[in-house]
């Protein structure tokens, strides 16, 4: 589904050149749960934001389907983003005056679906992440785990093909995280929607199905389970 071929991105400050990716080719299948791991500096956010379309490559492409999104104009990756492809961050980003529903359900709003068919999904899918009981509840009402809870639910509402999940546990004690992987997984089995994360949690290299460690803009290995 996910295809990566010889992305290069350089970041430049002042009159210096940063090399962040060198060459990353690589493919993601359908229904893969994937962690790119390594140290600060490996690249494994910019490889990340490339391909939830938030960063362009200095040279390279990402295919998704066939199509190259390094190719689309800034309002066709806006589409793309908001229709097929779900975030998931380590700070949640719950808007805090917002419920849990209200949260889960923005991604709707911006599909302008009609207003049951907004109901029948937020509530649904806050029953899935084990929330039923806390559509009313606003983010300083509910715990981290309860947080990235809704924050999943909100990435996942709209049935994108592909979730990428930016140190995902981070901020969660590693109880909290074992359940919140757990979920995560289970999702992806059910609704066979791709997972891509970036991490430095050793937990969620143990939970991964497939493992990639980058080290200095590169892959240095790949490890499938």
């Amino acid at each position: 589904m996910i295809e990566v071929v010889n992305l290069h991105k350089d970041y430049k400050v002042g009159k210096m050149l940063f090399p962040a990716l060198h060459g990353i080719n690589m493919k993601i299948l359908d229904r893969e749960f994937t962690a790119l791991a390594g140290p600060s500096g490996s690249g494994k956010t910019t490889l990340l934001n490339i391909i939830g379309c938030l960063d362009k490559p200095t040279e390279g492409e990402v295919l998704l389907n066939g199509a190259a999104t390094t190719r689309l104009t800034s309002r066709e990756k806006s589409e793309l983003r908001k229709k097929e492809i779900g975030f998931i961050f380590q700070t949640f980003n719950l808007i805090p005056v917002l419920t849990a529903y209200e949260n889960v359900e923005i991604p709707l709003i911006l599909l302008n679906l009609p207003r049951d068919e907004k109901e029948k999904r937020v509530v649904s899918m806050l029953r899935e992440v084990g929330l039923a009981d806390y559509l009313k509840r606003r983010p300083n009402e509910m715990s981290g785990g309860q947080q990235q809870r809704v924050a999943i639910a909100r990435s996942l509402v709209k049935g994108p093909k592909l979730v990428l999940a930016d140190e995902p546990t981070a901020n969660l004690d590693s109880a909290t995280a074992r359940e919140i992987l757990t979920l995560m997984k289970d999702l992806n089995e059910k609704l066979q929607t791709i997972f891509v994360f970036s991490t430095h949690d050793r937990l969620v290299m143990e939970y991964a199905r497939r493992l990639v460690i980058l080290r200095d803009g590169r892959i240095e290995s790949e490890q499938s389970k």
